[in-house]
């Protein structure tokens, strides 16, 4: 149910949206390359010239131009087969007039998971998960509009990533669990943790000699670009934003236990409402840790082959950087993990024992 001060809440987080939008435009980034287009085309036709090599009849998306392109998949490290019908990114090398096949055009299939994905929100959480679409709306307008634009016109990634999590976070926070005392101190014990975070990521990041230009991403962006751009700073945006992704459930859920607790006992005592809201902290630990843990294995499960295939020491696995990075990176969001419990718990017990 919308009330005065949800409806106040909505408001401050539209300005604040507002003004991430009028800083972005105001940051530069580096043009893109005038040399070259990407088009969006269907595959009319196909016929097979060689082994992985097609020639492919094309219909743009754009202007219905029809063309006939040479594709050898055997450039490629993972040979495609394209039947008509396919749809299909090409880069036009504008100067020779030349055009080749980019990749699959996946903007509608990730389109309908999208709206899937909202369907289901809205039949299980009815209008209460309104509020958690319109954060992670938020969220990606204050990436896209100011960070990301920072960090390619040279900023400190780090500095940036700070700057966003303290537009993100009250946003996020407030819209989907409504304003109130339990948000806030959620919203307050989340931004200390991060900080602490931060401190973590960046001194392991330095006693790791992390450069973060080891991944694959990193040789995807042009000599410009690159040049601009603070490579182990990068590293530490990222999981400072990955973290502020997941400390929301876990701030969240120890406020309310506090409050419900002085709620349901209002002559508990410090230390027993403390205690208390611990025991339960200890569990969520418990559950949320072993779930990042594993949700960062899934995403690297290319490197761990690397232990299987390369037949070498486990010690030495692990000192590759790109190794290192993805354990770090683990090791620092589950410890935020950890802290956020004690943190929010304690300002939780201080706030709701004053009532």
């Amino acid at each position: 149910m919308i009330n005065k001060n949800n409806l106040i809440v909505f408001a401050i987080s539209l300005a604040l949206v507002f003004f991430a939008s009028l800083l972005g435009p105001t940051v530069s980034t580096t043009p893109q390359d005038n040399d070259q287009e990407i088009l969006r085309a269907t595959i009319a036709e196909t016929s097979d010239l060689a082994p992985n090599v097609q020639s492919l009849t094309v219909v743009t998306s754009t202007n219905e131009e029809t063309l006939v392109i040479e594709n050898d998949e055997t450039l490629n490290a993972t040979p495609r087969t394209f039947t008509a019908g396919d749809q299909v990114l090409l880069t036009h090398l504008i100067t020779e007039n030349q055009y080749y096949v980019l990749d699959y055009d996946r903007q509608k299939p990730l389109t309908y998971l999208f709206l899937v994905f909202i369907a289901l929100v809205f039949l299980v959480t009815g209008y209460h998960g309104l509020g958690s679409l319109l954060g992670l709306v938020f969220s990606f307008i204050i990436l896209f509009q100011l960070v990301l634009p920072m960090i390619v016109n040279g900023s400190d990634p780090l500095h940036a990533a700070i700057l966003g999590v303290l537009f993100i976070t009250p946003i996020t926070f407030f819209t989907s669990h409504g304003a109130n005392k339990k948000t806030a101190i959620a919203a307050i014990g989340t931004l200390i943790t991060l900080v602490i975070a931060a401190v973590l990521a960046s001194l392991f990041a330095r006693l790791g000699h992390l450069t973060g230009a080891a991944s694959e991403e990193a040789a995807y962006l042009t000599l410009d670009t690159a040049s601009q751009i603070d490579f182990q700073g990068l590293i530490l945006a990222g999981i400072i934003i990955s973290v502020l992704g997941v400390l929301d459930d876990i701030t969240i859920s120890q406020a309310s236990i506090v409050q419900e607790l002085r709620a349901a006992k209002t002559r508990i005592s410090f230390r027993e409402l403390f205690t208390r809201a611990m025991r339960v902290g200890r569990d969520h630990i418990a559950s949320i840790v072993n779930t990042l843990v594993l949700v960062y294995t899934g995403a690297a499960l290319p490197l761990l082959i690397l232990f299987l295939d390369r037949g070498q020491a486990f010690s030495t696995v692990i000192s590759y950087e790109f190794v290192s990075e993805e354990i770090i990176r683990t090791l620092i969001g589950s410890s935020a993990l950890v802290l956020a419990v004690p943190i929010t718990t304690l300002l939780a017990v201080v706030a709701f024992k004053r009532r």
